[in-house]
């Protein structure tokens, strides 16, 4: 009775954990009725593409949709959330990286996807410079100016792109499936992700120390921590998320972890930063992916480890699905305290330039250069994981930073949170630009080069 009497003197609260609903369920509507207005066995027409452009945003949204749900029915409580960032942080993430690393990217995989690492390198800079440009344009205040230039540089591309890319990859109706087969598309895609998220993880630590770091003048309680680590697997500290950056710990544990940030050297607090679980776990696998007797131990059919193998891969699948309840849970609870102090200009800012200019610029750049020839041995799968991991919005390791060293983080909750309701409809529109484009050039003959080749052989040993 006083959560239903809460709820009639608020009835406001009720709106936001059912709006991400609302929103799934009208894409999910919308690409049902594009897929059926589809004559099979035809090729990918323009509907066809905006229904396997939303099919899996729809997903995504579903996923947050039941963890807000969650979250406000008290299952998962924010003691709840933080245990499942930690398991997330320090088992999920490394195992689900390590089984899709493992299996085939080792050193000499790295140096042929060069272009796919490089991406990441590229898609920081520019959305920094980018980010720049908007909070001088704009007239953001200098204080949220490296909040803002963070958020614009640093994206979401871990939990958002493994569920979107392997939701593509296996899609009949698409060419990726069509030329490698559903389920070697659908790997190749995740190991694709997989790359990536290893190189942001080198890169989103610094850069989140470098633009949030403030010593503080005195121990506050308002920090908030969760785990800090690996921005590119996009869980650390997801138990306090964009949606309000509430006091998780209690004051003394939150003012003791600030003071010994403090005490340590500046090289220590970043190389711990990086050297979390999932990289490590990333580390390892390439070396197992080296060493053809250990990854055949751990993969190959009748190996001595393949028990340990399999393990491994069953303990990574729980990771997306742990990570996207969370972060719905931290949705579901509105843009938080900071809403109504926070310039407009900045959300604009954050949504414009990260959901929009972003993609547009580093999308063209991208494709222009695999246009002249520029990026040798880049098939259509690695394109597609690059260009959608330019769409996507804030990692929540910016909030998670901004919390533990208590620089504006209701501020940047807001900002995330405004960001990851606009990407429910920027998502679908730039995921269509990129098939648009893509689908003549995956049906295209020797399209695929050595990804085909490598499809083919695994068909052919599965067959046998």
């Amino acid at each position: 009775m006083g959560r239903v009497a809460a709820a009639r003197r608020s009835p406001g609260r009720l709106v936001l954990p059912a709006l991400p609903v609302a929103l799934a369920a009208a894409t999910v509507s919308a690409a049902t009725a594009a897929t059926a207005a589809v004559v099979p066995g035809g090729a990918a027409s323009l509907p066809q593409l905006m229904s396997a452009a939303a099919q899996p945003v729809a997903k995504l949204a579903l996923f947050c949709a039941v963890g807000a749900w969650a979250s406000r029915q008290g299952l998962l409580t924010t003691e709840g959330r933080r245990v499942v960032s930690t398991l997330t942080l320090h088992i999920f993430t490394p195992c689900l990286l390590f089984s899709k690393l493992a299996t085939g990217v080792g050193l000499a995989e790295v140096a042929r996807l060069w272009v796919v690492s490089w991406n990441m390198v590229f898609s920081h800079v520019v959305g920094l410079l980018l980010g720049l440009a908007a909070a001088r344009l704009l007239g953001v205040p200098a204080r949220l100016q490296p909040h803002l230039v963070l958020a614009c540089g640093v994206g979401n591309v871990g939990n958002m792109p493994f569920i979107l890319c392997a939701s593509l990859a296996a899609d009949s109706a698409l060419p990726f499936a069509a030329a490698l087969g559903a389920s070697a598309a659908t790997e190749l895609a995740l190991r694709y992700v997989a790359l990536s998220n290893f190189v942001a993880t080198l890169i989103q630590f610094p850069l989140a120390y470098i633009f949030l770091y403030k010593p503080p003048e005195a121990p506050s309680a308002a920090a908030a921590a969760g785990p800090s680590a690996g921005g590119g697997s996009d869980h650390s500290g997801a138990a306090d998320g964009p949606g309000r950056s509430g006091s998780g710990q209690p004051a003394a544990a939150a003012a003791a972890q600030q003071q010994q940030q403090q005490q340590q050297p500046l090289w220590r607090t970043v190389l711990s930063g990086i050297l979390t679980p999932p990289t490590v776990a990333s580390l390892a696998a390439v070396v197992v992916a080296s060493v053809p007797v250990v990854r055949d131990a751990l993969y190959a059919p009748g190996g001595s480890l393949v028990l340990v193998g399999e393990v491994i891969e069953s303990l990574g699948a729980v990771c997306i699905p742990a990570l996207l309840l969370v972060l719905g849970a931290n949705l579901g609870r509105g843009p938080g305290v900071a809403a109504g102090r926070l310039p407009a200009a900045a959300v604009m800012a954050a949504v414009g330039t990260r959901l929009l200019a972003l993609p547009l610029v580093c999308g063209a750049l991208l494709w222009s250069a695999w246009s002249a020839g520029l990026l040798p041995g880049c098939d259509p799968l690695s394109l597609l994981v690059m260009l959608v991991m330019h769409a996507t919005p804030t990692a929540v390791l910016v909030h998670s930073m901004a919390s533990i060293f208590n620089n504006a983080e209701d501020e940047v909750a807001v900002l995330l949170f405004w960001q990851y309701l606009a990407s429910l409809v920027t998502l679908p529109l730039a995921i269509s630009w990129v098939l648009r484009m893509l689908t003549p050039v995956a049906a295209a003959p020797g399209a695929w080069g050595a990804a085909g080749a490598a499809a083919a052989g695994a068909a052919a040993a599965a067959a046998g």
